[in-house]
């Protein structure tokens, strides 16, 4: 189909046309529709053409089709308008671009005056018409490249506006060519003027000084500072010189601000495999509960309080609370408040300027609750955090706006804030080591992870899912646990919860290989003869064991010392079989 913007050309065409032999044009594009005419045609332009006119066997046979006798001419036999036309004459050429069809020219006698001034030179008016059809398709062609160069362009433009990176091309006098979103973004403008000089657009900048380099040197890659409103930013600079024939060009610049390096740096580093409420293992009921408020409370935006001891899996929950909740398409960002000394700790929270103490690093760093913008930010061990910064964190939550270390402008963040700790902070309030009103703007939603000790139903669970985990890591075949191992770990107290108990299964998944994990296997690692973490079915079991393997050892265990064995002990030999490790 022509483009639209080829209907004025064609029209002019017909004009001039039917200036030159007195005879009226008429052209249809690639549907069969009037798209320029002259005369009672141009009052047609957009309807179809007589389906099975001449027009039509043009297009279909890719010829030039000559009618001498419209009303009885061969390829007039089948038109609705037979009866009714008023042409005398009518050359009809194809218009073909890239061996397509886009159309058809006619020239039309209308008299019988027209028509013998057209028979009379009818080759060179064939001539004359087939290079007018050529003069539109090579036309067309014309368009069309301008229309894919058009289209590249855009799709280019909007290519390099939508890439993170600043894009600045200058040419070999030093003039902008083209300037990207994000330059501008950076350089802090919202347009330029056309062919503005780089000097003037970023003085000293390596892009100027690249241009006014006499050597071939075709890339350059180094840092940068930008001075943006008093404040400083480090800059990525990548520099490639293109040269044509041997003459410079242009010169492309691409550039990185650090901010956004260490914001993408930091979000691989923080990321880590989804976790969602399913993959929280536990049946119990005081835990199910626990699981079940922590999803309601996901949905919505409030400060959330997790306690609960020493490898409950406190993070494991906040983590879930985010994937959870309508910010999880953003980042969730963790800090451990007691595994960083309290002289770093602000600066990791809040990032710090270029400048701003001994050490720091040119450009500065972004903080981590900066990079958590949008999505959910985790305090871990907050108990841990000193009185100096509670008092900060308490205005950060209250105006949502953080200061970078001596930095000047305050930063708006949204965020979803998790705290979690170990500790007990309402003791903590009433001694004075944590600040009150920061606690109460932290436990508006409290949640309290049981310890493992009060859910030992999920033990079998837990302790069965790291053994398959410890299988697929190390290939073993281990088939589970025995009863008697299994009620070892039931009845152990589990300081360490979840976390203990993961490093005894891994513990032992090191040294066998398949079978089942048995008593002895379990001993290994946990404390046995700490009678505070055994309970009394436990320590008896264990002194049942010891009894029995004792007297073995005195009466042989083969079946006369078994029976020997069940007499002394007053038990039946059944009973006895029931009680032994082994069996034979």
């Amino acid at each position: 189909m022509i483009d639209k913007r080829l209907y004025d050309f064609a029209q002019g065409i017909s004009d001039a046309i039917f200036e030159t032999t007195g005879c009226h044009v008429t052209i249809s594009n690639t549907e069969n529709i009037r798209i320029a005419g002259t005369g009672d045609f141009k009052k047609t332009i957009g309807k179809k053409i007589p389906e099975f006119s001449a027009f039509k066997s043009a297009r279909e046979k890719k010829k030039t089709i000559i009618v001498r006798n419209p009303k009885a001419d061969n390829e007039c036999l089948y038109c609705d308008k037979r009866g009714l036309c008023q042409e005398k004459f009518e050359i009809c050429s194809p218009i073909i671009f890239e061996d397509q069809v886009i159309g058809v020219l006619g020239l039309i006698a209308t008299t019988d005056e027209k028509r013998d001034f057209l028979m009379e030179k009818e080759d060179s008016f064939i001539k004359y018409i087939e290079k007018m059809a050529s003069l539109l398709a090579s036309h067309m062609m014309e368009v069309d490249i301008k229309n894919r160069i058009e289209l590249k362009n855009k799709e280019l433009n909007v290519l390099i506006n939508n890439i993170n990176n600043g894009v600045i091309c200058i040419a070999e006098d030093g003039s902008v060519k083209h300037i990207n979103d994000p330059a501008l973004k950076m350089l802090g403008k919202k347009s330029v003027e056309k062919n503005i000089k780089i000097k003037s657009l970023w003085p000293g900048s390596l892009l100027e000084k690249a241009s006014k380099e006499e050597n071939t040197r075709l890339e350059i890659k180094d840092q940068e500072v930008i001075k943006l409103k008093g404040k400083e930013r480090l800059v990525s600079s990548h520099i490639i010189k293109i040269y044509e024939g041997g003459k410079l060009s242009s010169i492309v610049g691409t550039f990185t601000d650090s901010d956004s390096i260490q914001k993408t740096a930091a979000k691989i580093r923080e990321s880590s495999s989804d976790t969602s409420f399913d993959n929280l293992l536990g049946q119990a009921k005081n835990y199910v509960e626990v699981k079940e408020k922590a999803e309601i409370a996901a949905t919505f935006d409030s400060n959330i309080l997790i306690t609960g001891e020493s490898g409950t899996g406190k993070e494991l929950f906040a983590r879930a609370i985010h994937e959870h909740s309508p910010r999880r398409l953003s980042p969730f960002v963790s800090i451990n408040c007691s595994a960083i000394p309290e002289a770093l700790l602000e600066s990791e929270l809040f990032g710090y300027e270029g400048g701003a103490f001994t050490g720091a690093r040119q450009g500065g760093k972004i903080g981590k609750m900066e990079i958590a913008n949008k999505g959910t930010f985790f305090l871990d061990e907050i108990a841990d955090m000193n009185l100096y910064l509670q008092s900060k964190m308490l205005r950060v939550l209250q105006d949502m706006k953080i200061t970078r270390v001596g930095g000047l402008n305050p930063i708006k963040l949204d965020l979803r804030i998790i705290a979690a700790t170990n500790k007990d902070l309402e003791q903590m309030v009433k001694d004075g080591s944590f600040r009150e009103d920061l606690y109460y703007r932290l436990n508006v939603i409290p949640i309290k992870i049981p310890a493992l000790k009060d859910r030992k139903s999920d033990i079998e669970l837990i302790a069965n899912y790291f053994v398959n985990l410890n299988n697929q890591r190390f290939h073993k075949d281990i088939k589970g646990f025995t009863k008697e191992a299994m009620d070892l770990l039931e009845a152990y107290s589990w300081p360490g919860n979840i976390r203990e108990l993961e490093n005894v299964i891994e513990y032992i998944s090191n040294f066998i290989s398949s079978g089942y994990i048995e008593v002895d296997h379990v001993r290994t690692r946990i404390n046995i003869s700490d009678s505070n973490t055994l309970s009394l079915n436990e320590r008896v079991k264990i002194y049942e064991e010891k009894l029995i393997q004792d007297l073995l050892n005195k009466y042989g265990s083969d079946e006369a010392g078994k029976e020997q064995v069940a007499k002394e002990l007053k038990i039946s030999r059944a009973t006895l079989y029931r009680k032994m490790k082994y069996q034979s």
